[in-house]
């Protein structure tokens, strides 16, 4: 794996794990809850260098219990587990659809009896390649959010990556 790709895929964690990543997280939203390991963590990992005066303030206003952790389940726009799902999204659907574009040319998209009714071989070849891959992924989503993935991760291809 180059380097690139994992800067984008595991950048936005690293940098959470360093006193100036919590800082820069606490900039943007001033009751933001850091986990009380991740902070442990910087604060071990980084004894030498000096807080700034925001992180100063969040651990003022955690032990005087002001500070609250926001309640529900949190989304993470940037978790690795899900750029990596995304990713994996794309380059499944990719080789699918570029399979039975190849085979709607060649030969039709008729399909073979024991398959021709099933629910995933229905429509055209990109509903079709969303449909297979939810179908060998095993995942809790649309076919449409599939295709809409993996067309948004067209854009975000590295160069020279197929």
């Amino acid at each position: 794996m180059n380097r690139r790709l994992v800067r984008k895929i595991y950048g936005p964690w690293m940098e959470r794990r360093t006193v100036r990543g919590i800082a820069a997280t606490l900039e943007r939203d001033p009751k933001a809850w850091v986990e009380t390991e991740v902070l442990i963590a910087v604060l071990v990992d980084n004894a030498r260098e000096p807080l700034p005066d925001i992180l100063t303030s969040h651990l003022r206003q955690r032990l005087d219990g002001e500070a609250r952790k926001r309640r529900g389940r949190g989304r993470f726009a940037n978790c690795p587990t899900k750029t990596l799902r995304d990713l994996l999204i794309a380059t499944t659907y990719t080789r699918f659809e570029v399979w039975l574009t190849a085979r709607d040319g060649r030969q039709g998209l008729e399909g073979w009896s024991g398959v021709r009714k099933a629910d995933w071989w229905q429509g055209p070849p990109g509903e079709r390649a969303a449909r297979m891959v939810l179908r060998k992924l095993g995942l809790n989503l649309s076919w449409q959010r599939v295709r809409d993935i993996a067309c948004a991760d067209r854009g975000r291809r590295l160069p020279g990556t197929s």
